[in-house]
């Protein structure tokens, strides 16, 4: 198993595992979804896929990707636990059941770390699920709560 950053090669794979990860979740798309997420994630991946924006990274296995994850990288506005401003989040985990548990996900929380670090990224955050709690508090991610969202009326 190799981790690697994600190529424009990988681009349909990347696009199934995007759409394992919501039958994952348990999030039911009609096939007009399904066109529409694999559409908006098409666009995504192939603007930001080798972006200062944003880093994937897979864990291959003989040309088949088995895991993936994303590093989205912004700024914002200094505080006092980061005077940089530069913050990373984590998203786009996730494992294909038969790989689960070999090491995929925690060599890309682990590239993700690296990278962000040395790029002077003091923060990584990111949301999980219940399964996947174990596996960052072992990368040293520690919870924090009152995090809240908002989306615009439907």
């Amino acid at each position: 198993m190799k981790i690697r950053l994600a190529q424009a090669a990988d681009l349909e794979q990347l696009l199934a595992l995007r759409l394992a990860l919501f039958a994952d979740l348990k999030m039911p798309l009609s096939p007009e979804q399904e066109q529409q997420i694999l559409q908006a994630n098409r666009d995504y991946f192939t603007q930001y896929l080798d972006s200062p924006a944003s880093r994937t990274w897979v864990a291959d296995v003989g040309g088949q990707l088995v895991s993936v994850g994303t590093l989205a990288l912004y700024v914002r506005a200094p505080h006092p636990r980061n005077l940089t401003g530069k913050e990373a989040y984590l998203l786009n985990m996730f494992t294909v059941q038969g790989f689960r548990g070999q090491g995929a996900a925690k060599g890309i929380v682990q590239a993700a770390k690296d990278f962000a670090f040395a790029n002077g990224y003091p923060r990584i955050g990111l949301h999980t699920s219940v399964e996947g709690k174990p596996l960052y508090v072992g990368a040293g991610f520690v919870e924090i709560k009152n995090f809240m969202e908002v989306y615009p009326p439907a």
